[in-house]
């Protein structure tokens, strides 16, 4: 899933971890490089609780940090995702357990699909180039003849 070519798509939400960003009714918002690992963290846990213990251990590793920072974090993601604490659509706080995300995410390769734009895009001005430039000399063939 963190791979450049992969996003992963959080209901009507796009997730890019090597962007750091998230995409929402064509609005882009960047968020910090741990939020963005907490967030992929969640994601991969697959619906599964995660203790705060679990996400400090394993996404700030060496860091020395209090319990507070997982909070700031969610918290922080919880307003870039535009949802609230009281009303969750995505990330779900189980009181004395931890968090999970309640979206199902899915890895969504858009590079594919971006590239095959791309070409279709390249031949088709080639396309209308040629076709330009064979009607060019056809006039000007026919006006010579004339």
């Amino acid at each position: 899933m963190e791979s450049a070519n992969n996003h992963i798509r959080l209901g009507s939400i796009i997730v890019d971890p090597s962007m750091l960003t998230l995409e929402h009714r064509q609005r882009v918002r960047k968020i910090a490089p741990r939020d963005m690992d907490v967030l992929v963290y969640l994601i991969k846990a697959q619906g599964q609780v995660v203790s705060r213990d679990d996400i400090l251990r394993d996404v700030w590793k060496d860091v020395i940090v209090n319990d507070e920072a997982v909070s700031l974090s969610i918290s922080r993601l919880r307003t870039s995702l535009g949802e609230s604490a009281k009303s969750p659509k995505i990330i779900r706080t189980i009181p004395k357990r931890g968090y999970k995300v309640v979206a199902p995410g899915k890895s969504v390769t858009v590079s594919k699909a971006y590239l095959a734009l791309a070409l279709v895009s390249i031949l088709l001005v080639m396309m209308t180039w040629l076709f330009l430039q064979v009607r060019s000399v056809y006039h000007q063939v026919s006006d010579a003849g004339m």
